[in-house]
């Protein structure tokens, strides 16, 4: 029975092995000190590997940036849509009354579209795009770099 310490000053316990009964040890020293190296070299590869790692905290922080943005680029949107839509039904049908519903304001008004059609429509929202595109592009671009997946 030979004794694996490795420079370590104890006999590592491995599951698998055949226990001597009375000594506690390997009766196989050397397929124990095999498995310890093995165990000691996956290790290694482990802590080594993890010197490159991601750093997701960063990762999930312009992950939440982007969403975001992306949530403030529909509410600027929707804002837009909205500004465009009241002008429009003041212009056709004057302010609008407290009692919608009794002074017929309603009807005049339910003909009125925010925009003529889809060329209108990315006129007005070209702006507002390009502003938040240029945002979103950098922070996919930083993610990219980063190495988040």
């Amino acid at each position: 029975m030979s004794e694996c310490r490795l420079g370590l000053g104890f006999q590592p316990d491995l599951p698998g092995q055949t226990w001597s009964k009375t000594s506690e040890r390997c009766q196989d020293g050397r397929s124990c000190c095999r498995a310890v190296r093995r165990l000691l070299i996956a290790a290694a590869v482990l802590i080594a590997g993890s010197a490159n790692a991601v750093d997701y905290a960063k990762c999930e922080a312009m992950n939440s940036m982007t969403s975001r943005l992306q949530v403030s680029l529909r509410q600027e949107l929707d804002d837009l849509a909205q500004a465009r839509m009241e002008a429009k039904e003041i212009a056709k049908c004057g302010l609008k009354p407290d009692n919608v519903w009794r002074s017929g304001w309603q009807e005049c008004a339910n003909g009125v579209a925010a925009y003529k059609d889809s060329a209108d429509r990315m006129a007005n929202e070209a702006p507002i795009f390009e502003k938040y595109d240029r945002k979103i592009k950098k922070i996919a671009s930083d993610y990219k770099n980063a190495g988040c997946l």
